[in-house]
């Protein structure tokens, strides 16, 4: 039996012969959408709904069908329904946030909101890179993680897959972070041993990519250095406001 005949056996459909498979012409795609076309008289076309979400047998052979069609270049991100989930969880994730997340950062939300722990994590990023779901850039000289266009287009068509109680944990953080992850995405600081037993402290401050204001000082201990990272962390922009008032005006 093949595969499309075992799809038609189970909705007790008569035996598929050659076909086309395509997905209903919409501005939002999901696999409810996901439609045969026989090429046989009289002609049948089978919808396929709510069956396919209650199994995750008949779900795997939706799948099976969609890549034959479409490819194999998303099957490993998208055949194994525990893998699977949790995917589309990174990847619903980096695009709601709607900001360029650091590696790092994008890690901390996941980790925080996700029963998951940090080497598979890592793991499902890196095979999300491989797959080109997800894109490297590098923002402030570290390293950021980005959903592509593919990445997009295959949430939109899966992300009914996930659990609504998971997405709105998701959803929540974000909003509840938004501030703290602007900052962090915004604000860059590092300290550094400099001489004579002193620290150096790099305060910068970014709008979009672009470097608005460097700060680097030496100062006389780790304390110092620790409490200059955090009043740069939250006034930055009045030190800069003041800064550029200040810096202008003697200019003129």
């Amino acid at each position: 039996m093949t595969m499309l005949s075992f799809v038609a056996s189970k909705l007790r459909f008569p035996p598929f012969v050659p076909y086309t498979c395509h997905f209903c012409k919409s501005s939002t795609f999901n696999y409810n959408k996901l439609v045969f076309d026989y090429k046989s008289s009289p002609k049948y076309i089978i919808k396929i709904w709510n069956y396919f979400t209650e199994s995750s047998t008949a779900f795997s052979v939706v799948m099976t069908v969609f890549f034959e069609y479409h490819g194999n270049s998303v099957k490993e991100e998208i055949m194994d329904n525990a893998l699977a989930e949790n995917k589309l969880l990174i990847l619903y994730t980096l695009n709601q946030s709607k900001l360029i997340l650091t590696k790092t950062q994008f890690s901390n939300i996941i980790l925080e909101c996700m029963y998951i722990n940090y080497f598979e994590l890592q793991q499902y990023i890196e095979e999300l890179i491989k797959t080109g779901l997800v894109l490297l850039d590098v923002v402030h000289e570290k390293e950021a993680v980005v959903i592509s266009d593919q990445g997009k287009s295959v949430l939109g068509m899966f992300q009914d897959r996930i659990p609504d109680r998971k997405k709105k944990v998701i959803d929540t953080y974000l909003t509840e972070n938004i501030n703290h992850l602007i900052r962090e995405t915004t604000i860059t600081h590092e300290i550094s041993e400099g001489p004579h037993g002193t620290f150096q402290v790099i305060l910068s401050a970014f709008e979009n990519k672009d470097e608005l204001i460097r700060i680097s000082m030496n100062v006389p201990t780790k304390e110092t250095a620790e409490k200059s990272v955090q009043t740069w962390k939250k006034e930055s922009t009045k030190i800069y406001e003041l800064l550029y008032k200040e810096l202008s005006k003697k200019g003129q």
